[in-house]
Order: C-alpha cells, then structure tokens, then sequence
C-alpha cells in the first residue's frame, strides 16, 4: 500500500494544471503532517528561487529555521510551492514558472503573493503550507482560494532563512484548511506555544467606515453575518498605504539594487516595472514613512485593545478572472490587508461559507491568544450558520 507521502505526490502530479508546486521532494519520508513550503523559504536539498531568475540554483544545504522547527516536529516537507516574483505583488501571475491557478475555478486568480500555498491547501494536496505575508500575501491568496490563512505577529515565526521583501513588515504565516490547524503549525515554528485564552462571549466590532470600496456580493455577505456587530473607529484606512509602501519601496529597492543594475533583464516586465518606480524613495522618505507606520501602529494597537477582535473583508471583491484582472482592481487587492501589518496585529482570514466564490473574513487581535480564541469561536459559529453578535 503506498505511503501517505506518495499519495500526496501522485496527487500533487494530477495537479499539474494549478502549478502550485516549482520543487517536489522525491526523497520525503515519515509519518508526520505533510507540509509544503513557499519558494521563499529555505528547504535543505531544493533550491530557493523566491519566482525569479536571479538567485543560485544549487540546492540549499541548511533549512530555513521555521522550517528546521517543523522537520524536527515530525513533519514531512513535500515540496516548494509558486509565488508572485520575490513576493512583490498581490496576484497569482509568475512570468517565469506560469501563472498559478484557483483549485475553486481555474479561470480565477489565486491571490498572492502565497498562490502556491493557498492553491495546494485548497486542492488538499498537504495538510498545511507556509508562506509569507508584508502586505497581504498569505490573507489574500486564503481569501481567493477559500482557505484559513494565519499572519501572526512579526515576531512569532524566525525569518532566519526566508528571503526578504520588505524587512520591517515581512511575517512568516500558514495556510491551513481550518483555524486550529492553522494555529497549532504556527506553535510547531515558536519556540513555546501560545497560552489559550479561556472561552467567553468575545466583544467584536467593526470599522464600518472602512467598508466603503466594496463590491455588492462582498458587502452582502458581510452584512449578513456582522450586522449586529458595533462600530468602531480606527484611523483613516487612507493613512495606511502610503506609510506601507513608503517603507515597502525602499527596502524592497535596496535588496534588489545591485540586480537591477546588473542582470535587469531577468526581471519579468512587471517587477521590473515596480522596481523602477520604487528607485525614487529615498532615506529620507523612508525614515518619514516608517515614523508614520510607529504613529499608525501605536494608534491602531490602542483602539484594538478597547474590543477583543475586529471583523473585516479581507479582500474588497471575489477573485477575479485572470483574463480580465485590470490594474485599477489590483491596487486594492492589500487595501484592508496592509493596516494589520502596519500594526503588526495576529490576524486570519477564514472563508464565509455559502457563498458562490469565495470570501476571506479578516479577524485581528492585538494579541495572539484572543486572535485564535475569537477565530475558532467566528469559525464554529459560521459553520452553525448564526449571526455573529
């Protein structure tokens, strides 16, 4: 009879059409969860192509430490799955390895910047997969694919072996089929798990005001499920972007100095592009940038402590079809993703049931107990279909 890892590669090679997977690891062996690992992130005996062409493709010699902690905890690591080019955009597009497709409708995006991560979840051809997450990139991609996606605190998951985006906002996340799957990978990575917080009726609330830019069918259903639920104010989501990106372009900029300079061409045309745009920051701008994401970051970190979680769309429409996906939609795929970085929130997104394509609900807690606590307490209640008050 044959092993429950060579079942997960005989299915993972029936799902060729998704392309999930860049690297598949032939040798697996064990008995634990099958885990696949985003392209980002070190694995001992695969390369590391973080979706370009630019760094060696000899194979890794040392795990990435996260992903150290889980081969140490008996997990069995399946493979390396696609991303958006060195996790700098939103989308499922790789001009290098092939577009990454939605396991709920091929013809739909699969988010990113964690596309392979969230497709292979969805597709059940792991029980877990890491990603990373600046902006977004592990929430929308489990929104679009109808998967948990967890972005826990910065602090949580070591980053020693992932290859950067943006150094002060990347995280190391999970895309999981549910949230207790979800949150005990995440305690597989930590160096002692997270004390859970005690069951009680959670006081959750929304930023309304922030819901305007949504799509019908997203507000519909939300409202469904959160119309009881009080408001709340935070800072202006306008605030949050341009402090994000500040620091985003910058940063980002600096790690990929001396490759656009020297091998531009081995950029596909869109990060290319990106990059270009974000050699104007300079060191003023970011340092101007970054203090506005601390004074954003202290000032949302105090409203969040007023309620135990906020509820929110994690997406503002349904993933679009990859066909038609113009630019003025992608620029709001992060706009309600981006302020829990900022803030550095533990926050998931976890799939509405019932609706025709999928739909991420975001649930952010200043902490990481109360984030999983309201999270599993949304989830159970979605599932019972009630009204969330």
């Amino acid at each position: 009879m044959a092993s429950r890892v060579a079942k997960a590669l005989e299915r993972i090679d029936a799902r060729r059409d998704l392309r999930a997977f860049v690297y598949l690891a032939r040798d697996a062996r064990g008995r634990g969860p099958i885990v696949a690992v985003k392209d980002n992130i070190d694995v001992r005996g695969m390369p590391t192509a973080a979706g370009g062409r630019h760094l060696p493709d000899a194979p890794r010699t040392r795990d990435a430490e996260c992903v150290r902690r889980l081969r140490e905890a008996g997990c069995v690591l399946i493979g390396k799955t696609s991303l958006y080019e060195y996790a700098m955009g939103g989308t499922s597009r790789n001009e290098h390895f092939g577009d990454v497709r939605n396991p709920r409708d091929l013809q739909r995006d699969a988010g990113g910047s964690s596309s392979g991560s969230a497709a292979a979840v969805a597709a059940g051809l792991c029980d877990a997969a890491l990603g990373t997450d600046t902006l977004g990139s592990v929430r929308i991609p489990a929104a679009f694919c109808g998967v948990v996606g967890y972005k826990p605190p910065r602090a949580a998951i070591p980053r020693r072996g992932v290859f950067p985006n943006t150094r002060s906002l990347d995280t190391v996340g999970v895309l999981a089929p549910n949230v207790s799957a979800a949150a005990r990978f995440v305690d597989l990575m930590r160096a002692s798990p997270v004390v859970r917080a005690r069951a009680r009726r959670p006081r959750i609330a929304v930023p309304w005001a922030w819901l305007d830019g949504a799509t019908d069918d997203v507000r519909r259903a939300f409202v469904r499920i959160a119309r009881d639920l009080e408001d709340i104010a935070l800072p202006p989501l306008e605030a949050f972007g341009p402090a994000a990106f500040g620091v985003l372009e910058y940063e980002s900029y600096q790690l990929h100095r001396r490759w656009v300079r020297t091998a531009p061409e081995r950029y596909g045309g869109e990060v290319r592009d990106l990059l270009a745009r974000s050699a104007r920051a300079t060191r003023a701008s970011h340092a101007a940038a970054r203090r506005e994401m601390l004074s954003l970051r202290r000032a949302t970190r105090r409203v969040l402590a007023s309620v135990d979680a906020i509820l929110l769309p994690t997406v503002p429409f349904t993933p679009p079809l990859r066909a038609r996906y113009p630019l003025a939609l992608r620029r709001k795929l992060s706009a309600w993703t981006l302020p829990f970085n900022v803030s550095d929130s533990a926050v998931f997104s976890i799939p509405l049931p019932g609706t025709r394509l999928p739909i991420g609900l975001q649930i952010a807690a200043n902490d990481e107990a109360t984030a999983i606590a309201v999270a599993l307490k949304v989830e159970r209640d979605l599932h019972d279909r009630r009204r969330l008050a």
